[in-house]
């Protein structure tokens, strides 16, 4: 259904002559074919994106295109073009001196490596990727390198540092107030004490996580609700 629109999206964007929006609904639908596995189609739509963002000069949706691209190679199994999409969103942030967009770019090179299970690149990259969102103040990104670096930690078998990242994540989640990320973070939490045996503090992660899990699902259905009222009282 959500491709149906859209490919009407595009096809107005197409009628329109209208680059930008073009680029736009080529990303919704690019993304739309690749929730469906439909990853050949995903990859098409993809690189239309990226070929529409080289036409408007946008750098970043060019930056989000490579991202994409290199996500949708990752699920094709193709690291190599994974890690050529990846590398050019690193040359393409720092050439923009945009520290955000590095800090994303470090990220994404260091979760490729992590799959790959080249632990030390995994590392380097997460550590610029931490460094960069902690002189940026931005605790969202912060927050997610931490994990990133637990992550590291624990396919290590390092679970002391997996679990002083994991509490990092946990207070950074804290700091903003975002209820899925300080659940999350007591889910890691609870996993590394799990792997080191200490299975009465694993249980007593697991059931904070359950608990915070339970107002996320909770306020979800209220927001579903209100959306529902309010729709058929227009």
């Amino acid at each position: 259904m959500c491709c149906r629109y859209y490919d009407q999206d595009l096809a107005l964007a197409k009628e329109q002559q209208d680059p930008t929006s073009m680029s736009r609904a080529y990303c919704n639908l690019g993304l739309a074919h690749k929730a469906l596995g439909d990853l050949d189609q995903a990859l098409e739509c993809q690189k239309y994106f990226l070929a529409t963002s080289h036409m408007t000069k946008n750098k970043g949706a060019k930056f989000v295109a490579l991202g994409n691209l290199g996500d949708v190679y990752i699920k094709l199994n193709n690291t190599e073009e994974a890690l050529k999409m990846f590398s050019e969103q690193l040359t393409l942030a720092k050439s923009s001196s945009d520290r955000k967009l590095e800090g994303t770019a470090f990220g994404n090179l260091g979760g490729l490596h992590r799959m790959l299970g080249q632990f030390d690149k995994a590392l380097g990259y997460h550590t610029q990727e931490l460094t960069i969102f902690q002189e940026l103040n931005d605790f969202k990104g912060e927050c997610r390198a931490h994990g990133n670096l637990g992550n590291v930690h624990m396919a290590l078998g390092n679970y002391s540092n997996a679990y002083r990242c994991y509490e990092e994540q946990l207070d950074r989640a804290r700091d903003l107030k975002d209820v899925a990320i300080e659940s999350q973070a007591y889910g890691n939490l609870g996993i590394t004490k799990m792997n080191i045996g200490k299975f009465d503090d694993a249980i007593g992660l697991f059931e904070q996580q359950l608990a915070l899990s339970e107002q996320v699902c909770l306020s979800f259905l209220c927001i579903c609700h209100y959306e529902k009222v309010w729709v058929q009282h227009r």
